[in-house]
């Protein structure tokens, strides 16, 4: 056995062990320590596992964010505009991360780099006009944020920004008093508040919506196909589906090829 395999294995003791004390540490933090990719790591995990018959439940996404969340120096440390209480912090991201669950976007994810994303994203929110501003890399500047939770997943993080930016901007355009309006992902922060106060209504009128933008361009479809019948030529067409089904919203947002130990949020309905 190599000395990387051996510490590799070594990692692995370390994360069964958390795991069996309910410890909230993340696969991708072992990772990052030992400088081996998550799949490698994934690998010999399940190997001890097996071998040794060790029964361990996978942690939730929601068990890691108060700890993540207090790894950023965002405290009274900080200057007014950057600083925010820990506390306050976590129950926003926790509200996002329950937003990113009904539009399936946790599902088959690495939780750091969602938890990266929303974070970031909560941080903005809670004070918009000031810190919209700032872009990712700055905010983990600011925060002083743990190198392994965005250096070497940069990537994901910016595509799990784009999914919950995507999410927001359809729901934002659900608002009654921005219906027909233009809702930016650069500027959607400004928004979050209002989403998240009417999250279970917006959600239901986007899924209303876009069941009837079915329904229009099955109209046209058969339009189309029979030139003749004039009653259908007024259909009105959607090209964009405003909300996406569980196997569609899995299609366009697909699992990250890293192996994962993510899960719901427990009662995020």
């Amino acid at each position: 056995m190599t000395l990387t395999k051996k510490e590799i294995l070594g990692g692995c003791c370390v994360l069964s062990v958390c795991r069996q004390c309910n410890w909230p540490v993340a696969m991708g933090t072992i990772g990052y320590l030992l400088g081996v990719e998550n799949t490698t790591l994934g690998a010999v995990y399940r190997e001890l596992t097996k071998a040794l018959n060790i029964k361990i439940s996978t942690i939730g996404i929601m068990d890691m964010l108060e700890s993540f969340c207090y790894d950023f120096k965002l405290g009274p440390q900080q200057i007014e505009v950057f600083a925010e209480p820990p506390q306050r912090l976590v129950d926003r991201a926790s509200a996002l991360i329950e937003l990113a669950a009904d539009a399936w976007i946790v599902t088959g994810r690495q939780p750091l780099p969602l938890l990266m994303a929303a974070v970031y994203l909560a941080w903005q929110s809670l004070n918009p006009m000031v810190r919209m501003k700032y872009t990712f890399n700055k905010f983990c500047k600011i925060g002083q944020a743990p190198e392994q939770s965005w250096c070497r997943s940069r990537d994901s993080v910016v595509r799990r920004l784009k999914e919950l930016r995507d999410v927001l901007c359809k729901l934002g355009r659900e608002l009654p008093w921005l219906r027909g309006g233009e809702v930016e992902p650069n500027t959607v922060v400004k928004l979050v508040d209002d989403i998240l106060k009417n999250r279970k209504a917006l959600l239901m009128r986007a899924v209303r919506n876009y069941e009837q933008q079915l329904q229009n361009e099955t109209q046209t479809t058969e339009c189309d196909k029979e030139p003749s019948d004039s009653n259908c030529s007024d259909s009105p067409s959607s090209k964009t589906p405003e909300l996406l089904h569980a196997g569609q919203a899995e299609c366009e947002n697909p699992p990250d090829k890293e192996a994962t130990d993510c899960q719901l949020p427990p009662n995020h309905e």
